[in-house]
């Protein structure tokens, strides 16, 4: 976890876990580490204010380990049963979205005690932590939006081919090229999302002046912002996952015997070490019987 400003740092965990680490176990048990450097490098917390977020990091890492890794576990064999027959898109837009619901769950989670620490900072520290926003958004413009199209497709092409190797080990010739045609066809977002992004933090600059009822009001913009975009960035993003997951499919479906091994090897792997991780809750709990309904309606 694409920093997301004020939820960013809680969030990374899902990243750790979900998206090529070599140990899940390695990352997930040091967050308690990771995480106070990461906000400490947004802004320069003073020894209350570190000892606030040791003390409620330890209880959101324990609701984590006990309410949401169950769930991936679960989603893991979901997806590797999924495996015994040709996998179709729709079934890889469910297993998208739960991974995206889980997302939600955790930021809300996380949100309670980040905006806690909010109400603790004082203007300096605020300012700080909006001057490094703003300087993240120019490294970003600078980093995308000064490639060609040549070079955003690249780029998007070796993406799609590291991740798709993550998982299954060399691809074939007539797997690249799949990726190769999925690139071309993808819409570039760079643009609209900057400047959502950069609209963001203008309404989140305003809103830390910390008027009375600025906690909610930042909920209400961090929500609007991840499920509510502007129809037009929307629409490059339905195009572009359209894109990706059919590319998906695709190579999924075509994969050799040894590939198959490999990426069944992977899934299990993950799938011991989220459960070890979960089995360390105080309170270890099972995935709620609602979140693996079939039907992308309710639940979804």
């Amino acid at each position: 976890m694409k920093a997301k400003h004020v939820r960013v740092c809680t969030l990374a965990c899902l990243s750790f876990l979900l998206w090529g680490c070599s140990s899940a176990s390695f990352f997930y048990n040091r967050l308690d580490f990771f995480l106070p450097w990461y906000v400490d490098g947004y802004t320069d917390l003073n020894a209350e204010q570190e000892s606030f977020l040791d003390e409620r990091l330890q209880p959101f890492l324990d609701w984590h380990r006990g309410s949401e890794l169950p769930c991936y576990v679960a989603l893991i064999d979901q997806a590797e049963a999924a495996l015994a027959e040709d996998l179709t898109q729709e079934e890889i837009t469910t297993l998208s979205r739960r991974f995206e619901l889980a997302w939600y769950r955790t930021q809300e989670e996380a949100l309670d005690w980040l905006l806690e620490l909010g109400e603790q900072l004082d203007d300096g520290q605020i300012e700080k932590f909006l001057e490094e926003t703003r300087e993240k958004q120019a490294e970003y413009e600078k980093e995308y939006l000064e490639r060609s199209d040549a070079e955003f497709v690249e780029d998007s092409y070796e993406r799609m081919v590291d991740t798709s190797q993550d998982y299954l080990g060399r691809l074939q010739k007539e797997q690249r090229a799949v990726l190769r045609t999925a690139s071309e066809k993808l819409t570039r977002s760079d643009t609209l999302w900057l400047a959502e992004r950069a609209k963001f933090i203008a309404a989140l600059e305003g809103l830390l002046a910390r008027e009375p009822g600025w906690q909610q009001q930042v909920r209400d913009l961090i929500a609007a912002q991840s499920q509510a975009p502007s129809p037009q960035y929307q629409q490059v993003l339905d195009h572009n996952l359209d894109i990706m997951q059919q590319a998906t499919a695709e190579i999924v479906n075509t994969r050799t015997a040894k590939q198959d091994k490999h990426l069944r090897d992977e899934l299990q792997d993950l799938r011991a070490e989220l459960h070890q991780l979960a089995a360390a809750a105080s309170q270890p709990g099972s995935c709620e019987a609602e979140f693996l309904q079939a039907s992308s309606e309710g639940a979804l």
